[in-house]
């Protein structure tokens, strides 16, 4: 049992080493500038056990960075859901952009990519669908239309 749980942490280890390499060099050199190698080099891990945690390369690792980032947002979310407005109808933008200070580097990351912009164009639609539909829960019972709250 213990052997599982020292092989869970080097994995959490491993991939927290690897997303935080990449974020260092994203904001350093620029998403398309950055390869495997210089992300290995800079965890100081083989690019052997990079393709074992990753096998779609770079892009693998950066969705799956933002994956967790924006789970935790939602996560944040969810108890507005149960309060519905009594929350207050600004309180699920408050969440948002407390959640974007938090990760700025991140959303440096997305605002400055160019030449990623496809990656980056996902990524925003995603962030964008998931507001909105924390946004629908929250204002179900509200009489004034979502578009009206959202502006």
């Amino acid at each position: 049992m213990s052997e599982d749980v020292k092989l869970d942490r080097r994995v959490v280890r491993t991939r927290q080493l690897l997303r935080d390499a990449l974020m260092e060099l994203i904001l350093e050199k620029g998403y398309d500038a950055v390869t495997v190698q210089d992300i290995t080099d800079r965890a100081n891990l083989g690019r052997a056990t990079f393709y074992l945690h990753y096998k779609g390369g770079k892009e693998e690792l950066l969705l799956s960075n933002l994956e967790e980032i924006y789970d935790d947002l939602v996560a944040r979310l969810k108890p507005l859901k149960r309060e519905g407005l009594r929350s207050g109808p600004h309180r699920p933008s408050q969440v948002a952009f407390e959640h974007a200070a938090e990760h700025r580097d991140l959303y440096l990351v997305l605002l400055r990519s160019q030449a990623a912009a496809t990656l980056a164009q996902r990524i925003r639609n995603y962030l964008a669908g998931v507001i909105q539909q924390e946004l629908e829960v929250l204002t179900s019972e509200s009489p004034v239309p979502l578009t009206v709250i959202a502006s």
